[in-house]
């Protein structure tokens, strides 16, 4: 995650772009290693309500889609990481909406 949304140009933006780059930047690969084995969805529905929100800020600031080409990347990722973590969740008995 910290390669994907790492370096993002955040001038000119409010103080929670910030804060929520700094919380996907801190998150590690074994907490999403973890996620994705234990069939831990919310995990990546969490990371992409995050990177949806920095998107629409990033939209609202008037960034180019070359600005937000990281932003774009790492939402397509985690939308397959999630899918993977669903296949885990159903492979172990549970359901997902």
């Amino acid at each position: 995650m910290q390669r994907l949304v790492k370096g993002g140009d955040t001038r000119g933006m409010p103080v929670y772009v910030d804060l929520l780059l700094k919380t996907l930047v801190e998150l590690d690969s074994e907490q999403a290693r973890l996620a994705l084995v234990r069939g831990d969805v919310p995990f990546f529905i969490a990371v992409e309500l995050r990177l949806l929100k920095l998107d629409e800020a990033f939209v609202a600031a008037g960034r180019t889609i070359a600005d937000r080409a990281k932003l774009v990347q790492a939402k397509a990722v985690v939308a397959g990481l999630k899918d993977v973590a669903i296949e885990n969740l159903q492979g172990r008995g549970g359901t997902w909406p």
